[in-house]
C-alpha cells in the first residue's frame, strides 16, 4: 500500500547521504513512526471499504430474507387454493358419479313399463284420464 510507496520513498532520498555520515537518529525514528502510522491509516482504510462492503451485502441478505418470506407466505396462499380446488373437484366428481347412477337408474325403471303404459302414467299425472 502507500506505506511500503513511503517507505521506498523515504529509503531512496537518503541514498549516498547515508553513505557520507551517520543519519540523525531522530530522523530515522521519524521516519519509523511515519510509516508505522501511514500503515494503521492504510489499514483503517481498507477496513472501512471491507466494512461498507459488509454493510451492502447485510442490505442484500436482509432483502432476500424478506423476499423469501413474502414468497413462502404466497406458496402457502397458492397450497391452500390448491387444496381447496382440489376438494371442490372431488365434490363435484361424487355428484357427477351420483347423477350418472340415478339416470342409469331411470333408464332401468323406464325399460321395465311399455309406451303405452309410460303414457298412461304421463297422462295421469297430469290429470287427464
Amino acid at each position: 500500500g502507500s506505506a511500503k510507496l513511503l517507505e521506498s520513498s523515504l529509503a531512496g532520498s537518503q541514498g549516498s547521504a547515508l553513505a557520507e555520515c551517520q543519519a540523525d537518529p531522530r530522523t530515522l525514528r521519524f521516519e519509523r513512526e511515519l510509516v508505522k502510522g501511514r500503515a494503521e491509516l492504510d489499514n483503517l482504510a481498507l477496513k472501512a471499504i471491507q466494512e461498507e462492503q459488509i454493510s451492502r451485502s447485510r442490505e442484500r441478505l436482509e432483502a432476500c430474507r424478506e423476499k423469501h418470506h413474502i414468497l413462502r407466505l404466497q406458496l402457502a396462499d397458492s397450497a391452500a387454493d390448491a387444496r381447496s380446488l382440489f376438494s371442490n373437484l372431488d365434490f363435484t366428481r361424487q355428484q357427477i358419479e351420483d347423477f350418472e347412477r340415478l339416470v342409469a337408474r331411470l333408464r332401468e325403471a323406464r325399460s321395465v313399463y311399455s309406451k303405452t303404459e309410460l303414457e298412461m302414467a304421463m297422462a295421469s299425472r297430469e290429470g287427464t284420464p
